[in-house]
């Protein structure tokens, strides 16, 4: 049988050379076809499929193995039925609460964070005398300023506590319109907002050039919201309510959306943004984490293991959100935002954790545990905290503020003292 491969026909899978046969019975269209075939195997698979494994079969049971080696690896860490008799991984994620994977069990767990004692300058003022009811449960920096209060000095009357850290002078400013317990604070420019403890909430807005003041009230229901988040256009707050209200507020318009959550996500307290979430903790036992998408108005709650006392304070640095929880053992968590994934620390301080500041590159935690309270400085990036000597003449610490080096700290015990100590930056 004999071939003629013309030249006139380009070598290509959809034109098939001449054929000149006049020896053999077979149709010449036969090889065309077999030509075609070989043409769409190699555009598949290759020009040599088998790879180096010899044949293509050699190369499917080697990948194969690959796959059962990663199987198995998962198992290890998930088990057999990672979904947990749910429709899927996925499913039990966004829809249940679960005890294991990427929002389960801490993936880490470490005993303590280094500690060591730090010591106090020995300037300190008490500037808060003769108070009527409470200190200041509420503060925020402005420019060199630290502001505290409004702290109620006289029956009725109020005034923001001021504090200079350039000239470490301090003084008074009357306001009019808050008559309740301030709870939480956020600075936007000159507008200072501080949440107060109403029946339903109250958000006051401080203009810290010129003075003025105003105040508006959230819908009926969203009480006692503490702490206050941006995230560029509107404020956000947790109400301490059975289950959860969310607030949130235009400071352009002044005007309150309330959202209610589950039953059972009871008491929000701490809350935080970022990237269109919020995030925060009820104060129930066990605590129960809450990831609200904010475009989507969906949410999904999971247990927190271990931790049964309430969240006091979150805080995000990058891509990180700190979690600090009170109780007779104190809990830090570091949550990456990136992934879900969080670790859960013990440190080796002491109980009650009242409330939590960040500034200066360093959190700075005080403690309720009158007749004296103790003062921890903690670093986030080296995990290394530092345990001041005792304040003696704070007997119930509880908010504080911190602007270059310098901190308040609120006093809830009688007589309400309020006092500016300057710490040692570790």
């Amino acid at each position: 049988m004999g071939f003629n491969w013309s030249n006139n026909f380009p070598y290509s899978a959809t034109i098939a050379p001449s054929m000149d046969d006049h020896v053999d019975p077979v149709n010449h269209t036969y090889f065309a076809g077999l030509h075609d075939e070989i043409i769409t195997i190699e555009n598949v698979l290759g020009l040599e499929p088998a790879g180096s494994y010899g044949t293509v079969r050699a190369r499917l049971d080697n990948l194969r193995s690959h796959i059962d080696d990663g199987l198995d690896d998962i198992w290890d860490h998930l088990g057999p039925d990672p979904a947990e008799g749910y429709t899927n991984v996925q499913d039990k994620l966004n829809n249940h609460d679960h005890s294991g994977g990427v929002h389960g069990a801490p993936l880490v767990e470490q005993d303590v964070l280094v500690y060591k004692n730090a010591a106090l300058v020995a300037n300190s003022w008490n500037i808060q005398k003769d108070v009527n009811n409470g200190s200041c449960n509420s503060g925020f920096n402005y420019f060199q300023f630290i502001y505290g209060g409004p702290t109620e000095r006289a029956a009725g009357a109020r005034s923001l506590l001021w504090f200079n850290t350039d000239n470490e002078t301090y003084g008074w400013r009357d306001v009019t319109l808050v008559t309740n317990q301030p709870r939480g604070s956020y600075v936007l420019g000159d507008i200072a907002y501080i949440s107060v403890g109403a029946n339903p909430g109250i958000i006051a807005e401080f203009n810290m050039s010129t003075w003025a003041e105003a105040q508006y009230t959230a819908p009926a229901g969203a009480n006692y919201f503490s702490h206050l988040c941006h995230n560029g256009q509107y404020l956000y707050g947790a109400c301490y309510t059975s289950p959860i209200d969310l607030i949130r507020y235009d400071p352009v318009t002044h005007t309150f959306i309330k959202r209610t959550l589950n039953a059972g996500e009871d008491k929000g307290f701490a809350i935080a943004y970022y990237n269109n979430h919020l995030y925060l903790c009820t104060d129930t036992s066990p605590v129960k984490f809450i990831k609200y998408n904010i475009p989507g108005d969906t949410w999904v709650t999971h247990n927190m293991d271990g931790i049964t006392d309430p969240c006091t304070f979150m805080h995000v640095i990058g891509t990180t959100l700190w979690l600090f929880f009170s109780g007779a053992t104190s809990k830090v968590v570091k949550y990456n935002l990136t992934n879900d994934r969080y670790v859960t620390y013990t440190p080796d301080w002491p109980a009650n954790i009242k409330d939590v500041t960040y500034g200066d590159g360093l959190f700075g935690i005080n403690f309720y545990n009158p007749p004296v309270s103790h003062f921890v400085y903690l670093n986030p990036e080296t995990l290394v905290s530092y345990l001041t000597n005792p304040l003696s003449n704070i007997s119930g610490g509880y908010w504080s503020v911190v602007n270059n080096g310098y901190r308040l700290i609120g006093d809830t015990a009688n007589p309400y003292n309020c006092y500016i100590y300057e710490l040692v930056n570790p």
